[in-house]
C-alpha cells in the first residue's frame, strides 16, 4: 500500500521536472523560484504611484516596531486583533550598505533591496505593514529579484571546497596552525537575534582564528562580535525567510527515505580569512571608537584633573588596511 503511494509521488515529481535536478542543489532552488514568482513588473502601473508606494515602504522600514502614531503597528486595538497572538519583534534590519554587498542589481538599488527583503519577511511572519508598502513589495518582488537574492545569499554558504587565499594569507594560516594551543574559528559560539530551528551555533571552519598584522590572533569575543554582525546582515538580506523555508523543505522531503534529504539546511558560514582586510579594518574602528569613548568619559567626569582638551577622532582609525 505504501509502495504505490511513494511511487506516485515520485512520478508526480518527475512529471514536474524536480527529479531532473538534485534535491537542494542550486539548480533545484532556481527552478523552484522561477515557478513560484512572476517574470516581469506590471508595466501599466504609473511611475508616480510606484514612487509613492516606495516612499511609504521606506517609512515602514524606518519606523515599524517603534509604535509611533499612525503606523500600522501602533496602539490601535484592531491591529492587535489582527495578529491573534503575542506581538513579535519585527525582522532584523540594517541601515548601511555592507562591505561585501557588491552585487549589481538590475531592478533595485541596494537600499530598495533591503527594504524589499524586510517587507517579504514581514509578510512571511504575518507582521502588519502599510497597504501601499505591500503593493510596492508585490510590484518589485518578481522573479529577477528573487534570483538576485539567491545569488546574494550564496555568500553565506560554505562551499564544498574552501578556495585558497593569497600566498601571504595561506602562509599565515600554516604558521598559526603550527603554533601550540592555537585557537580555531569553530571554538567561537554564536548567538542569533531571532529563533531559527536547527541553525548552527558554530562555524564549520577548523582553521586558526585570523591574526593581526603583528601575528597575534584576534580574541574570541571580537570574532564573535564580527560574525554576529555578518549574521544580522545575512538575516536582513533574506536569510531569515530562506532558512525557515528550507526548514519546511527539510521536513517535507524527509518524510520518505526515497526522497529525504538534509541538504536543505545549509549552515550559516562566513570565510574570515578571505575577509581578512575588512576584519582588521573593523578592529581598528572598534578600537578607535573605544579609545574616543574612554577619553570623552574622562573629559566629562574629571574635566580639570585628567583631560585638559576634548578628544579628537583621528583619521587613522578609518584608513584601509593592506593584507
Amino acid at each position: 500500500m505504501f509502495v504505490p503511494l511513494i511511487v506516485s509521488k515520485l512520478f508526480e515529481a518527475k512529471k514536474r521536472g524536480y527529479l531532473e535536478q538534485p534535491l537542494a542543489s542550486r539548480e533545484w532552488f532556481i527552478k523552484k523560484l522561477k515557478e513560484e514568482h512572476p517574470l516581469k513588473l506590471d508595466p501599466k502601473k504609473p511611475f508616480y504611484t510606484v514612487e509613492k508606494e516606495r516612499a511609504i515602504a521606506y517609512l515602514d522600514y524606518k519606523w515599524l516596531g517603534h509604535k509611533i502614531e499612525g503606523a500600522p503597528d501602533g496602539t490601535d486595538e484592531e491591529v492587535f486583533k489582527y495578529l491573534f497572538q503575542e506581538i513579535k519583534p519585527y525582522p532584523t534590519r540594517i541601515y548601511y550598505q555592507p562591505h561585501w554587498f557588491d552585487t549589481n542589481l538590475k531592478e533595485l538599488t541596494t537600499q530598495d533591496y533591503f527594504i524589499w527583503t524586510f517587507l517579504e519577511t514581514c509578510a512571511y511572519e504575518h507582521q502588519p505593514v502599510s497597504v501601499e508598502a505591500a503593493r510596492w513589495r508585490d510590484h518589485v518582488g518578481v522573479q529577477e529579484a528573487w534570483l538576485e537574492q539567491h545569488t546574494v545569499l550564496e555568500k553565506f554558504k560554505r562551499p564544498e571546497i574552501i578556495p585558497e587565499c593569497s600566498a601571504t594569507v595561506e602562509k599565515e594560516i600554516k604558521r598559526l596552525s603550527l603554533v601550540k594551543y592555537h585557537q580555531v574559528i569553530h571554538d567561537v559560539e554564536l548567538d542569533y537575534p531571532v529563533e531559527l530551528y536547527l541553525v548552527n551555533k558554530r562555524l564549520l571552519d577548523y582553521r586558526p582564528i585570523p591574526s593581526h598584522i603583528d601575528g597575534k590572533q584576534f580574541s574570541k569575543p571580537y570574532i564573535k562580535w564580527y560574525l554576529e554582525k555578518r549574521i544580522k546582515e545575512w538575516l536582513a538580506a533574506g536569510g531569515h525567510i530562506e532558512w525557515k523555508k528550507n526548514f519546511q523543505y527539510f521536513i517535507k522531503y524527509s518524510e520518505h527515505p526515497a526522497t529525504g534529504s538534509r541538504l536543505f539546511l545549509k549552515a550559516f558560514y562566513w570565510d574570515l580569512w578571505r575577509d581578512l582586510a575588512n576584519l582588521r579594518l573593523e578592529f581598528q574602528r572598534v578600537t578607535g571608537a573605544a579609545l574616543v569613548i574612554a577619553k570623552w568619559w574622562q573629559y566629562a567626569r574629571f574635566p580639570f584633573r585628567l583631560v585638559t582638551e576634548p578628544p579628537v577622532l583621528r583619521k587613522y582609525y578609518y584608513q584601509t588596511v593592506e593584507v
